[in-house]
């Protein structure tokens, strides 16, 4: 068997994205036939992991949905027609209850079913309703989805209502909402007979758009004047003036994200990894210096355990900010005392 120079897991473990050294820059979708040792694969079209990962939905689904060509008397599954619709609300509620049910069964993560209520329920849902005028499944037809990018677009600037960010979404936010789509017809619509059969296998029914490398490119850091200004205006601007107005909640809220922000820009922890963060995890140690006289002084440093949830790896960050945990440590104690609150902050 070659040898494989990635692999990488998907859809919660049950699949792999594979690419192997001969080529590493061809992937494939791989999952193993239950009680066998044989693997189903699929040749992906997606020419970085990135992108692999978020085809592997399509390649599951469609592994789904391909005629059989092992028994000629079969019929083919493009034959199959519904025999009757249901209304879209009902049928978006009844796939999200069957979501929350695998999750309660610990067979979904719970990011799962919020990522599908956030795409179907809000978004998919007055699509179809409002914008196609459609009322059941079986009204969907191959032009459905076809104006969806545009009408994203305009939800995201507020025409709608519905989002609001003032901003077009990017090619990989609307790649991973259709996604979400693909996956509430093919894994729910089709088996129960709501949608025609043709649809799910018809290359025009759901079009991504294309996702070049650049578009799975990281933000660029903040440059020294932007991160100059957040600043000013934070400490300035959100917490100095206004924070004498706000209940404690929110002269507390405001003070630590002002912090946490001086954290996260100092260590490069992820978001989920600085929200996480505890006093047990933050260590202090002293490892001097040389001042300009030639002397040995102190400095100290900062060292955070993080451990993130996307890759489950745990690593060390070391930085030079232990007077922003000195003084948001001051905080905690000054407002807990202020606000009669008895609570010993121990690591």
């Amino acid at each position: 068997m070659p040898k494989l120079a990635i692999k990488q897991k998907v859809l919660s473990g049950r699949a792999q994205v594979i690419a192997y050294e001969r080529d590493p820059s061809t992937f494939y979708y791989r999952e193993l036939v239950t009680g066998t040792k044989t693997y189903k694969t699929r040749k992906l079209s997606a020419t970085t992991l990135e992108a692999a990962q978020l085809e592997a939905v399509d390649a599951y689904t469609a592994l789904r949905v391909e005629v059989p060509t092992t028994s000629p008397v079969e019929a083919p599954i493009t034959s199959v027609t519904t025999s009757s619709g249901k209304t879209i609300t009902n049928a978006i509620k009844d796939y999200l209850k069957v979501l929350r049910g695998q999750v309660t069964a610990g067979q979904t993560a719970q990011a799962t079913y919020d990522m599908a209520e956030d795409v179907i329920y809000k978004l998919i849902r007055p699509f179809l309703l409002e914008e196609q005028g459609l009322r059941t499944t079986n009204e969907i037809n191959i032009n459905t989805f076809s104006e969806y990018v545009v009408w994203r677009q305009a939800t995201a600037k507020g025409k709608y209502g519905y989002l609001k960010s003032g901003k077009g979404v990017t090619k990989l936010t609307l790649h991973k909402e259709l996604q979400q789509v693909r996956k509430w017809v093919n894994t729910f619509l089709l088996p129960n007979k709501y949608i025609k059969a043709e649809l799910a296998t018809d290359r025009r029914f759901i079009v991504y758009p294309t996702i070049k490398q650049t578009d799975l490119m990281a933000n660029p850091a903040i440059n020294p004047e932007d991160w100059d200004f957040i600043l000013r205006y934070v400490r300035n601007e959100w917490i100095k003036p206004k924070g004498k107005n706000h209940y404690p909640r929110g002269v507390w809220s405001r003070t630590m994200f002002w912090h946490w922000m001086l954290i996260m820009k100092n260590c490069g922890a992820r978001p989920e990894e600085g929200l996480k963060l505890r006093w047990k995890d933050i260590e202090f140690e002293d490892v001097g210096r040389t001042n300009s006289e030639g002397e040995e002084v102190s400095k100290e440093i900062v060292h955070i355990a993080l451990k993130s949830a996307k890759t489950g790896q745990a690593r060390i960050s070391s930085c030079n900010c232990v007077y922003v945990f000195e003084r948001w440590l001051k905080f905690q104690k000054e407002w807990a005392e202020e606000n009669g609150i008895r609570y010993d902050i121990t690591p």
